[in-house]
């Protein structure tokens, strides 16, 4: 009996000796689960409790490929090291990882979560060839365990080294959406960017899954309270988030980096920037909204006021720098000095100040050879002639337009208008705040026929009543995006007029200015 158990005992301590050589000198891989992480500890340590396993050398068969010289090593990656950089602080639900090799080669990278249905993994980057490689890891969520896996670009299925990271909590200050509503499955799969207030009462930056988590999140440190004009997201270029802030936009990356983008406008100007503004995609050129004080404008049948703000447009260089300007003030005969603001509002740009026209849009046209401005204060839409300054036509009330079609006399025309934009076909789409009715908003595309001058209704979508803010897109699968503004609601709506995806945030004094459309992407090698 002694001698069975001696000579088990020797057979123990002989498979003991040869796991410890085998791990010691050729790297073997222990299998089993993701969860079953055994090897490699973590390095740039952070509250992310990351665990990774790092195959070093091994091609996943279970074999020494050093023992085999049939086997080519040119292209073939040995991974020493997977370091996860510190949380950055301008977006906490991305993450930088460092993987270093032996030798000079290209890998892949990819990240999946079982917590998350229906999503699976992300699309994998691959690094430049070298022995540093740099990935980032972009939209994650918050209170998820993720697992990454570099690997071959050329084999998939030769993982060099697999581990997992936790992403932490967002604070409880945060506002999240209150409820989420899916009702077709034919939604976009662009994610939506939003500016919500914070509740330390300065603005942040959102970017909202269509299952309402949290995918991006930057707060905007600025000396301005959220519900300034000058303190918005205006729009998306070069895949950056674009913040109008007085003299300067803001460009800001998925990490959270903020870069400025100032702007050199020429006197007399109140407020250089406010509201929208539009970057072309390369940043070559852009679109801004300035105001500029007026004397003897009557913004008040009642009142007329010598410290009324106008409104004008300037078109600016990829320096930033001014290349020409056209203003409201410029054209007393196509906007006489007698039309009185229908929505006059005092003390919005400085104390005793009178805003009269309140611009709060401008986008160009498809063929850039002109652009559109929205006038809330004045209910009308402008397209202007870029360069000459031309006002090609006005669109509201009594103007250049009549309504066509077997219901023209039923139309009622849009009043303090939100996000006037152009569409390919020339139609034009915008978020009528006043709405047809006393108790509702609606988004609604209106076909221009400038020969003729009529107009029809397209379309249109009813959303609760929202005196101010709204904004609408038109996704590239044909449906609408659409902000009801105070309403505190989102809302994605087909061609049919059907709601298939909606978003709440019954939050008090919960305002969502704009909501704009924004690829998903999730990894970056360099």
């Amino acid at each position: 009996m002694r001698k069975i158990f001696f000579f088990r005992l020797l057979d123990f301590l002989l498979l003991f000796s040869l796991l410890l050589l085998c791990f010691a000198f050729f790297g073997c891989e222990v299998s089993g689960s993701n969860a079953d992480l055994v090897r490699g500890a973590a390095t740039g340590g952070n509250a992310d409790d990351h665990q990774n396993e790092v195959n070093a050398g091994d091609s996943g068969n279970g074999a020494d490929d050093d023992d085999d010289p049939g086997n080519d090593h040119s292209n073939y990656c040995r991974v020493k090291n997977v370091s996860i950089q510190a949380i950055p602080e301008g977006n906490p639900l991305a993450r930088r990882m460092l993987v270093a090799t032996d030798n000079d080669c290209e890998i892949s990278g990819r990240v999946v979560s079982d917590e998350l249905p229906g999503e699976g993994l992300s699309s994998p980057a691959v690094s430049n060839s070298g022995t540093s490689h740099s990935f980032w890891f972009f939209g994650l969520a918050e209170k998820t365990t993720y697992w990454y896996e570099f690997f071959s670009p050329t084999d998939p299925d030769t993982v060099l080294a697999r581990g997992r990271f936790n992403v932490p909590s967002l604070p409880e200050a945060v506002l999240r959406p209150t409820n989420v509503k899916v009702t077709r499955q034919a939604t976009s799969d662009t994610w939506v960017a939003i500016t919500l207030p914070y509740h330390d009462g300065y603005a942040a930056l959102e970017i909202l899954d269509r299952e309402g988590r949290i995918r991006f999140f930057h707060p905007i440190q600025m000396p301005y309270p959220v519900i300034s004009i000058t303190n918005l997201l205006s729009s998306v270029a070069d895949d950056r988030l674009v913040i109008t802030n007085r003299n300067t936009l803001l460009l800001i990356d998925r990490e959270g980096n903020e870069e400025a983008f100032a702007t050199q406008l020429n006197s007399p100007l109140y407020v250089p920037l406010h509201h929208q503004s539009f970057l072309a995609d390369d940043l070559s050129w852009g679109l801004i909204l300035f105001n500029r004080p007026q004397s003897g404008w009557d913004c008040s049948l009642e009142s007329p006021s010598d410290n009324v703000i106008t409104d004008g447009v300037a078109e600016i260089d990829q320096n930033g720098n001014e290349v020409w300007r056209w203003s409201v003030a410029d054209h007393p005969d196509e906007i006489p000095l007698d039309v009185p603001g229908e929505f006059c509002m005092e003390n919005v740009w400085g104390v005793n100040t009178v805003d009269w026209t309140h611009a709060n849009s401008v986008y160009p046209t498809d063929d850039g050879a002109a652009f559109i401005v929205s006038m809330r204060n004045l209910s009308r839409v402008i397209k202007v002639e870029r360069g000459s300054g031309k006002i090609l036509w006005q669109l509201g009330e009594g103007l250049d337009f009549q309504w066509s079609g077997p219901a023209a006399a039923d139309h009622t025309w849009f009043r303090a208008q939100h996000d006037a934009q152009p569409l390919p076909d020339g139609h034009i789409l915008l978020f009528d705040n006043d709405g047809p009715t006393t108790y509702n908003s609606r988004a609604l595309e209106l076909k221009i026929d400038e020969e003729t001058h009529r107009v029809t209704t397209v379309w249109e979508f009813l959303t609760p009543y929202s005196p101010f803010t709204g904004s609408v897109h038109r996704l590239e699968n044909g449906n609408t995006l659409i902000s009801a503004g105070q309403a505190n609601r989102l809302y994605e709506v087909n061609d049919e007029g059907q709601a298939v995806w909606t978003a709440d945030f019954d939050y008090a004094d919960c305002w969502i200015y704009a909501a704009h459309p924004f690829p998903a992407q999730w990894v970056e090698g360099d």
